[in-house]
């Protein structure tokens, strides 16, 4: 619960998702967000679009430590 906390702040802070909106994808995984980019470019939850990958001298990844066959 200490995170959805943490998330909702942050949401409210820097997005135009209303109080209602955030409460329920954060509370219910069913009403889970799916956004293209322009619609992310509308509620503030990006601030640009990029046009290719910058090289990085560090890649992470995460693993479930399965084999992939």
């Amino acid at each position: 619960m200490a995170y959805n906390k943490m998330f909702f702040d942050i949401y409210k802070e820097c997005t135009e998702f209303s109080t209602t909106e955030i409460e329920q994808f954060l509370n219910n995984e069913g009403a889970r967000k799916r956004m293209d980019y322009k619609s992310s470019l509308l509620v503030k939850l990006s601030s640009g679009v990029s046009m290719g990958f910058v090289p990085a001298p560090v890649v992470y990844y995460i693993s479930d430590q399965k084999p992939n066959n």
